[in-house]
């Protein structure tokens, strides 16, 4: 901090006697975070261009043929994830070719499945109206023993329980890719379940 002019040599030395003086100064700041309000408009465009994938990464714990979801966002079904990869999926004796939509597959037994549900205009209306401050809940109910009963011709089938790794991308651009830690039961008759909530315009 100059003391009495443009240059020390120019200060009037009566008044300031000492030259090249700083001034150092201490203190706290207190960050408050402000809690923002999304309003459905706002949730809906950060919605835009945004994608998400249901999917089976091998570790071991899920090779069977028993694992069709239905899938949501806050309560809006936006479609079925086939995560089958066990002797009937490889085979193709069991191609449900219905929900085959969008669905990968390295065609291994036991291997990774993965199926990316790319959100239209009328779901993110939709999502985004029965948001409530810009949150979007992610759910899965698998199929009931009814269906596989019916369907595969055998009394054996309760829906798989292994969550599943969820892959939201935003405009083309992942803002999360994580396997969520809930626990869900296999019984006859599965009930919706909550695996994952998130903000889209606070993903970073």
């Amino acid at each position: 901090m100059d003391t009495g002019g443009c240059i020390d040599e120019e200060r009037d030395i009566s008044k300031y006697k000492n030259p090249g003086q700083n001034l150092l100064v201490y203190g706290n700041i207190q960050l408050i975070p402000i809690q923002k309000e999304f309003t459905p408009e706002e949730t809906k465009e950060c919605l835009n261009g945004a994608s998400i994938s249901i999917g089976y990464i091998p570790d071991g714990s899920h090779t069977c043929d028993y694992a069709l979801f239905y899938v949501y966002a806050n309560g809006v079904e936006i479609g079925v994830a086939n995560l089958n990869n066990g002797d009937g999926d490889v085979s193709g004796r069991l191609s449900n070719s219905v929900y085959s939509k969008n669905r990968k597959s390295d065609g291994k037994k036991g291997g990774k499945r993965s199926v990316e549900f790319v959100l239209d205009d009328k779901q993110i209306t939709e999502i985004a109206q029965k948001s409530k401050n810009g949150r979007v809940s992610l759910s899965i109910k698998g199929f009931s023993a009814d269906w596989y009963r019916k369907n595969y011709n055998d009394s054996q089938g309760n829906t798989h329980s292994d969550t599943p790794t969820v892959v939201i991308k935003l405009n083309g651009e992942v803002k999360y890719n994580k396997k969520p830690q809930v626990k869900m039961n296999r019984v006859p008759n599965p009930t919706e379940t909550i695996i994952f909530t998130f903000n889209p315009c606070m993903l970073v």
